[in-house]
């Protein structure tokens, strides 16, 4: 994917709100949105530049649908996510901020379903759970290093549920 990131940073400590942050993101849609995470968390929430691009995905997903049948408010988002594909703590706190931008999300809350990152030893066959893609480790039965991951990289809606108190359109 293509896009353009402009970042430009002006504070006089981590903290303070002085501090100004600008991101630039061309065809992601998210224009603006980790300012607003910078003055709501701080520099630390500008971490979670991943997590805010794919609660955002999300939300465009879930307001199309919503859409598409007629409802005019969301109340509740189900999302599947596996470890290495997103910080789960990172996703609700993100989650918080980018609904914001989503009038039909705004009131919603976010269930996550979480999955462990599970391997398959390609050499022996056996499942094994890591807690860390980025670690060095090998197939707990015949120590191969050559594997798979079968579980953990998951992103997907599960499912949403619309305010009970709205007329559809």
């Amino acid at each position: 994917m293509d896009f353009l990131f402009n970042c430009s940073t002006s504070f006089y400590n981590q903290r303070s709100i002085f501090g100004a942050i600008t991101f630039t993101i061309r065809n992601l849609g998210i224009i603006g949105t980790f300012v607003i995470s910078y003055l709501y968390n701080g520099w630390q929430g500008s971490e979670a530049m991943h997590e805010t691009s794919l609660i955002d995905y999300a939300l465009n997903a879930v307001e199309t649908k919503a859409a598409q049948m007629g409802i005019r408010e969301v109340r509740e988002v189900g999302l599947v996510i596996g470890k290495a594909k997103a910080v789960p703590l990172l996703m609700e706190k993100a989650f918080q901020i980018i609904r914001m931008k989503h009038p039909m999300c705004r009131e919603a809350s976010l269930h996550l379903d979480v999955r462990e990152i599970r391997m398959q030893c390609a050499a022996c066959g056996t499942e094994f759970e890591v807690e860390d893609v980025m670690g060095d480790f090998r197939c707990p039965e015949c120590d191969s290093e050559d594997f798979r991951m079968i579980s953990g990289n998951e992103l997907m809606v599960d499912y949403f549920i619309p305010n009970e108190n709205q007329n559809k359109e």
